[in-house]
């Protein structure tokens, strides 16, 4: 039987590339194939949903530094919300790492720490928001004629964003972005808390190591290996 290969929406309407496929066994039903659908979407949407989460603690621990360089903790949080603009906001910290003078020894290890963050997140920024932003599709690849998609990113623009994930994994790719958002994030806290209560009188709160930041690869190959044992 020839039939269109399937770029499916939700309503299973988009037809691309002509094959020549067998026919199905049976038929697959609407609501079969939302189910499809909707297991293929699940796992790739959780991890976009992490990745929202923690850039959105990871800034409001931002917003805790930028709280510790000024005198006063409320006029500086009014002068970083003044902006939605997260680049913008980290320019500002940025602003007062290279502000602060202070020749203490603490606070040039605070400043060093902060300014390997901001390094860090610069990086991360454009993969965050492709993540985000990039338009995915969902795609049928069975070969017998029925229902099996996955989600690739819709480049058929030449989208900049679904370019940038262009035969990528998405799954590992954007456990990859959590992952380091995640311990960036506690970075920052933990940063804040070193500082802030150095001199406590029931003992001073840890400094935090840089943490590391492992490569995408070893996600690929996490992922490989779970391939694999389903597969089996």
């Amino acid at each position: 039987m020839r039939v269109l290969e399937k770029f499916v929406t939700p309503s299973g309407e988009g037809f691309i590339r002509a094959e020549e496929l067998e026919q199905p066994e049976k038929p697959v039903t609407p609501a079969q194939r939302q189910r499809i659908m909707v297991q293929a979407f699940r796992p790739v949407a959780l991890e976009i949903g992490w990745i929202v989460f923690e850039w959105n603690r990871l800034h409001e621990n931002l917003c805790a530094l930028f709280g510790d360089f000024g005198h006063h903790r409320g006029t500086a949080f009014a002068i970083w919300h003044s902006t939605s603009n997260d680049r913008a906001q980290r320019q500002m910290l940025q602003a007062a790492v290279a502000a602060d003078d202070s020749s203490d020894q603490l606070r040039i290890k605070f400043r060093d720490g902060v300014s390997w963050l901001l390094e860090k997140m610069d990086r991360l920024a454009a993969r965050r928001n492709d993540a985000l932003h990039a338009p995915l599709i969902f795609v049928n690849h069975s070969a017998t004629g029925g229902f099996e998609v996955h989600l690739e990113p819709d480049d058929d623009s030449g989208n900049p964003r679904a370019l940038q994930l262009l035969g990528k994994p998405l799954l590992s790719e954007f456990k990859w972005y959590r992952d380091h958002l995640s311990r960036l994030a506690s970075f920052a806290g933990n940063l804040h808390h070193a500082l802030r209560w150095h001199d406590h009188p029931a003992g001073p709160f840890p400094w935090p190591e840089t943490p590391d930041l492992p490569p995408v690869g070893q996600y690929r190959r996490r992922a490989d290996r779970h391939h694999k044992r389903k597969s089996k």
